[in-house]
């Protein structure tokens, strides 16, 4: 095969950097434009009022020596406020309560632009506020009251929003759908439980990692079951879901890897969520594992080395282990 000539720009570490904060540069850059402008204007008047031509070689390269140093202030400037730890977006589904809810607060405390997504609007909204209230100096979170199920407007909704804001640096899929049994169920529930769980998961995936491609970097992590991991006695409905989007997940392990993006599948056990007590979890709050056992390890693997790659992570309780 024919080696191309193509140079692709994200080769090179300096404008990926660039593309990821291309919001926060475009705003350092408008201000340095400004003070420069504001400068010119005011030797432009001194110039005409004075009539002194000698001072031609001041007014044209004075500036650009002020619009170096004026970029370089307002650069450290911000990285002083804290501005400038500011990351790129996380994508959060399923968002509006339970593990999704905790993952956001602590990403968007974290520096991360966090994107919330689920069905309904006024408990993405109660998050948000929250969000807003720990912690003044967040990015505010993006609201995004979306039906996952409906691939294309997802698609869509998302990749708007990466043009707007830049860089997806992670990925949460924690939407989900709990039904108990194994064969008590309709075909139709089965099915409705399957796109929620399976198919509206592969939309988010294929619409998210077209854009860590082109970034040839990001983190992906999918919020499972130990139900993947185990087969249990009434729980083949659930699990039968949760087995396939591991699947997946193993696959696009192994293919997203050698292109800088990494993929992780979280499977707890039972969570100490509002969704596990209405599941009928026999367990104490105290003995389920927390949501925030999911954020601590996800801020755990975002800050390994990049040549580490962790494929899935299974939780057990203490009194689960047998």
């Amino acid at each position: 095969m024919e080696q191309s000539d193509h140079i692709d720009v994200f080769d090179f570490p300096i404008f990926r950097h660039i593309y990821r904060e291309r919001a926060k540069f475009k705003r350092i850059s408008l201000a340095c434009c400004y003070i420069c402008a504001e400068y010119i204007k005011q030797n432009v008047q001194k110039y005409i009022i004075s009539k002194k031509p000698w001072n031609t070689p001041r007014l044209l390269f004075l500036p650009l020596y002020r619009l170096c140093i004026s970029y370089i202030i307002i650069y450290k400037l911000i990285l002083i406020s804290g501005y400038g730890k500011a990351k790129g977006l996380a994508i959060i589904t399923g968002a509006s309560q339970g593990i999704g809810a905790v993952i956001a607060a602590g990403l968007a405390t974290d520096g991360y632009r966090v994107v919330l997504i689920a069905r309904s609007k006024q408990n993405l909204e109660k998050v948000h506020d929250e969000i807003m209230r720990s912690n003044k100096h967040v990015q505010e979170p993006i609201v995004l009251p979306l039906d996952i199920t409906d691939c294309t407007k997802a698609d869509t909704e998302i990749k708007d929003i990466h043009q707007k804001y830049g860089a997806v640096d992670i990925l949460v899929n924690a939407a989900a759908m709990f039904m108990d049994g194994s064969l008590s169920e309709p075909v139709d529930n089965f099915r409705k439980i399957m796109e929620i769980n399976v198919i509206a998961q592969y939309g988010i995936l294929k619409t998210v990692t077209e854009i860590m491609k082109v970034q040839k970097n990001g983190y992906i992590f999918n919020v499972a079951s130990r139900a993947a991991k185990y087969g249990f006695a009434d729980g083949g409905i659930y699990g039968s879901t949760k087995f396939a989007l591991l699947g997946l997940a193993e696959s696009l392990y192994r293919e997203l890897a050698p292109l800088g993006i990494r993929v992780t599948t979280l499977c707890p056990g039972w969570v100490n969520t509002d969704m596990a007590k209405k599941a009928g979890t026999p367990f104490k709050d105290e003995e389920m594992i927390q949501p925030d056992d999911l954020l601590n390890t996800i801020r755990c693997l975002l800050n390994l080395s990049e040549n580490v790659c962790i494929k899935d992570i299974v939780f057990e309780m203490k009194k689960s282990i047998i």
